[in-house]
This record gives structure tokens, sequence and C-alpha cells, in this order.
């Protein structure tokens, strides 16, 4: 099975979209968060969860960003094809 996102160029436009939104994002770190690998990777972790579809668009048609605390996933998403 090919995907729509990934066999295509379409996962540059996602590309370009997930950098402009976190790119407007204003005052999402401050000063001494911003030293910290952690708090920056949290606070870009909440900005793309809460832009996620906006980004995905139609390649996404369902997201999850509830994980366990351990767990290595941040996001995730099923495609139309599932």
């Amino acid at each position: 099975m090919t995907s729509q996102l990934f066999d295509s160029d379409a996962y540059l436009e996602v590309q370009r979209l997930t950098r402009d939104v976190l790119n407007v994002q204003e005052d999402f770190l401050s000063s001494a968060t911003a030293a910290s690998p952690r708090a920056v990777g949290d606070a870009v972790q909440t900005v793309l969860a809460d832009n996620f579809q906006s980004i995905l668009g139609p390649f996404c048609s369902e997201y999850y960003t509830d994980f366990a605390r351990r767990a290595m996933a941040d996001l995730a998403f099923s495609d139309p094809e599932g």
C-alpha cells in the first residue's frame, strides 16, 4: 500500500506548515525554558498537538495525543487509508 503523504511530495508541504506554525508562536518559550531541551520539546509538542489537524489536513483522518507518561510517542495519526 502506498501513502499519499509519504510516497509523494506532499510531506514537503507538511514540513513547511509545521515550520510556519512553530515560527508564528509568540512567547511559547521563556529564556529559562529555552535553555532546557526537555522544556522546548514539551512546548513544541503542545503547539503541534494543538495544530495537528490543520497541519496534516486531508492526510489525517484521526490523531492521538494522549499516551502514557513514559510512552515514546508524542503524536500519532491515521491517514484516510487507515
